[in-house]
């Protein structure tokens, strides 16, 4: 739409502030869509990721031959991302999939 309203003034005589104004109606109408889209994208990235993740945990669950009864390293690994221990005592646990508790 950007171009036809440019080609359109360099064919035939406009006033130039309507040209101006109209040109620059339609670059902020791009550049919103633009944001938008590049908001979404990130948006699709991260959920693509999260599935990744999710998938990366099935596949380690399945691997697993018996109920967890104890301690398993591999499955530590593959769901938490983060423990902080703080000197008061308190840790926090961050899972990969963003979820953070206290224990």
């Amino acid at each position: 739409m950007t171009e036809q309203c440019i080609a359109e003034n360099a064919q035939s005589v406009q006033d130039q502030r309507e040209y101006a104004a109209r040109y620059c109606a339609l670059v902020d109408r791009y550049n919103v869509a633009k944001d938008r889209a590049e908001a979404l994208q990130k948006r699709r990235d991260k959920r693509q990721e999260k599935f990744d993740l999710i998938g990366a945990f099935m596949f380690e669950l399945h691997e697993l031959d018996e109920a967890i009864t104890e301690f398993d390293d591999r499955l530590w690994v593959a769901t938490v991302d983060v423990a902080t221990a703080y000197h008061d005592g308190r840790l926090i646990f961050r899972f990969k999939n963003g979820l953070e508790i206290e224990g």
